[in-house]
């Protein structure tokens, strides 16, 4: 079940998509960078019980969440490394500004942490020989 309108007509925000997409659960869209809305047919390997074997499955999707998975750069992977490891849950109602500065303080080590592995890589290093974002933040804090 999929419904999608356009905003047309507003000059302050042009291309203004919405859609809602139901399959196993809803997911809502919001997108200004929308040229158009269409299905695409994907395919993925999945395992047949009755085979015992991975067979190819085609199934659709719009190209709204491609565009979303495939060119967020980054913005989805910023929000989740700062998500976790957070020691301030219980700070956020006392002051109303530790809040803001531990947020803030959350973002800088994300972004120091990709710059590190973006740097690395460039050297030649394998993420694979990189320290993991927990280890980061430790020698960060240790340091």
């Amino acid at each position: 079940l999929v419904k999608a309108a356009a905003l047309q007509g507003n000059d302050d925000c042009l291309d203004f998509v919405a859609s809602s997409i139901y399959n196993t659960k809803p997911v809502y869209f919001l997108n200004i960078a929308c040229n158009d809305l269409q299905w695409v047919t994907k395919t993925r390997q999945v395992y047949n019980v009755d085979s015992g074997e991975f067979e190819n499955m085609k199934f659709l999707r719009l190209n709204q969440i491609d565009d979303y998975n495939y060119s967020m750069g980054g913005v989805d992977i910023v929000d989740q490394l700062r998500g976790i490891y957070r020691p301030d849950h219980w700070l956020c109602n006392r002051k109303w500004w530790w809040s803001i500065w531990h947020w803030s303080l959350r973002v800088s080590l994300v972004h120091a942490y990709i710059i590190y592995i973006k740097v690395n890589q460039e050297e030649g290093i394998e993420k694979s020989e990189l320290v993991t974002y927990l280890k980061f933040r430790r020698k960060i804090a240790m340091a």
